[in-house]
């Protein structure tokens, strides 16, 4: 599983659905869904969506691009 949270910060300009994420590791997508809660209390998409408003206060406070 780490590998999915590596690609995950690697790419989040990239298609991130689900079905992207299980080709990373190459396992069902209720077992991503359901281990990636397990780890983490949310799931996957949640966690890209977050992992992307990060980036997005980041680039937001440290360059002078607009919204």
């Amino acid at each position: 599983m780490i590998k999915i949270f590596e690609f995950i910060k690697g790419n989040l300009d990239a298609d991130l659905s689900n079905k992207q994420l299980v080709k990373v590791v190459g396992v069902s997508e209720d077992y991503v869904d359901q281990y990636f809660k397990m780890l983490t209390v949310i799931n996957p998409q949640d966690y890209v969506e977050d992992q992307r408003m990060g980036k997005a206060v980041v680039l937001l406070r440290t360059t002078k691009k607009s919204i």
